[in-house]
């Protein structure tokens, strides 16, 4: 496997460098070019395998003052200088040896042209050991970073016990290692960091003890697809990442339990045009549990905005996981209204894969405007799933425009959006028929000109419907806490379709509704 590059934080001068061009915008000519040209040394990077036989390697050579430069078994034209230079060499299975990758990093002064030998024979086993019965395996990955990460990045992976790597001293190198098991149950990811450079001996015991657990639930029904990978990244202080890990995933719906180093996580969930990726910490010895897909899928916290009298609405998200704030899900077709005391002003029809998803409109007086916005799901390509949740929802927003707004910067109108939690639902987002079902409301109000908070509210209510919208049903609202708690009544097996109505103290009010919430078995 051929060792990669990152390369990060080039500057505007090292980018004219790479392009043979000076500060002043042209190529070096006459003296110029043949004094660089006499001052440039020719450099080749040959190999040695673990069994003493010379072999080509692809490398890197990094000064940390200018972009990192690949070398290889042909001569290439350098600047004199101190440089790092890293390759993996691979030793072949022969007779004499078996198949291994080791990671080499040499620190050499390049003075005039040379062959520079990076040798895998002083090479030591990576070897990274976990104290749990069962455990096998799978690979090991190490890396070796300059600058924090921020030049040259080294790196290599493979099977356990065949994965070296040469002992060096660096002040400025950051050394990483990754390292794969499975159980029948779980997976453990380990990853630990090095300061100093390779250590002279890579040799790790891990407890089973001392890791954090994470629990995965991938539910049904909400997306437009299943879900197909979920990666992970550990993102050390140094920025000396190892690459992402894709952990086993069954279809969905399903549970999947990783256990993993203390420390800092990117988190990244892939769907078919759908994705969510997020950070946090995770402490040893503690559990946490990320559900994705959990119903109800709604509107986020996209609100309408004036600026200077122009109207302008930008919905992103009109379909957003409820846990997950960050998703992105696919795809939508919104068509939005806007009306000034009844007489019909704009109405535009906007979807994820054409035009830009933005709708505006410059006001021409004060009073009251309604928005409204229709929006239900589809695919361009594929049709939806026979059982798709929060297939379509309104918005209604009635808000009032003082002729103060005209000259005001970018706020948002005084609107709400909900967000629901449906308590005790299995992984294909079904509640029990024949029993009530507990939903946490949270209401999201667009913060008021100058501050953090919504204007003050002084109603909500929570509807609910068994038949699609036909008939709607007010539900028993009581407050938890700082949030809301909706009972469902219990119901026989179908869908649940949810409207909130809420208004604030000025008599702004949103009215929204989600078809298809839930279902019930």
């Amino acid at each position: 496997m051929n060792s990669r590059l990152r390369l990060a934080g080039l500057g505007a001068a090292a980018a004219l460098i790479a392009t043979g061009l000076t500060a002043a915008g042209f190529a070096p000519t006459g003296f110029a070019a043949a004094a660089q040209a006499v001052s440039r040394v020719q450099v080749r990077v040959v190999g040695v395998d673990r069994a003493g036989t010379s072999v080509r390697v692809s490398a890197f050579a990094d000064s940390g003052q200018n972009p990192p430069i690949r070398l290889s078994s042909k001569p290439r034209a350098i600047d004199p200088g101190q440089y790092w230079i890293g390759a993996t060499v691979t030793t072949p299975a022969g007779s004499k040896s078996s198949y291994s990758q080791t990671l080499v990093v040499r620190h050499v002064t390049v003075a005039r042209s040379q062959t520079v030998v990076l040798d895998a024979r002083p090479g030591k086993l990576v070897q990274v050991s976990l104290g749990v019965p069962g455990a096998v395996n799978e690979g090991n990955g190490v890396q070796a970073c300059l600058a924090g990460g921020q030049a040259g990045t080294w790196g290599e992976s493979g099977r356990a016990g065949a994965l070296y790597v040469v002992p060096v001293g660096g002040k400025g190198m950051t050394f990483a290692y990754s390292s794969t098991w499975q159980t029948s149950s779980a997976t453990y990811y380990l990853a630990q960091q090095d300061r100093g450079g390779i250590p002279r001996k890579p040799v790790y015991h891990v407890a089973a003890s001392g890791l954090a657990k994470e629990n995965l639930v991938l539910r049904s029904g909400t997306t437009t697809s299943e879900y197909q990978d979920w990666l992970l990244q550990s993102r050390f202080p140094s920025r000396c990442d190892i690459d992402e890990l894709s952990l086993p995933t069954a279809a969905t719906p399903s549970r999947s339990t990783a256990y993993l180093s203390p420390g800092t996580w990117q988190f990244k969930v892939v769907g078919y045009r759908s994705s969510w990726q997020g950070t946090k910490h995770l402490a040893a010895r503690h559990s946490y549990t990320d559900t994705f897909g959990a119903a109800v899928f709604g509107p986020g916290s996209d609100y309408p905005t004036l600026d200077s009298g122009q109207l302008g609405y930008f919905p992103e998200q009109p379909f957003g996981d409820p846990q997950q704030r960050g998703s992105v899900e696919c795809c939508d077709r919104s068509s939005i209204s806007l009306s000034l005391s009844g007489r019909m002003l704009k109405q535009q029809t906007i979807t994820d894969n054409k035009a830009a998803r933005s709708f505006s409109y410059r006001l021409q007086s004060a009073g009251w405007y309604t928005m409204r916005i229709d929006a239900s799901r589809f695919v361009p390509d594929r049709p939806l799933p026979a059982r798709m949740l929060s297939s379509s929802e309104t918005t209604t927003w009635r808000f009032y425009v003082g002729p103060q707004y005209a000259a005001l910067g970018s706020v948002m109108m005084p609107v709400t959006s909900t967000a629901y939690l449906p308590q005790g639902l299995d992984l294909e987002n079904q509640a029990p028929a024949g029993r009530a079902t507990q939903v946490n409301v949270r209401v999201l109000p667009a913060p008021e000109p100058g501050t953090s908070r919504g204007y003050p509210l002084s109603s909500i209510s929570v509807q609910a419907s068994f038949d699609g919208g036909t008939h709607w049903h007010t539900v028993r609202l009581v407050q938890q806490g700082a949030g809301l708690v909706a009972f469902v009544p219990a119901s026989a097996a179908g869908y649940v379709a949810l409207r909130s109505t809420v208004t604030d103290m000025r008599g702004d009010s949103t009215v929204q509704t989600i078809y298809r919430a839930y279902q019930i078995r």
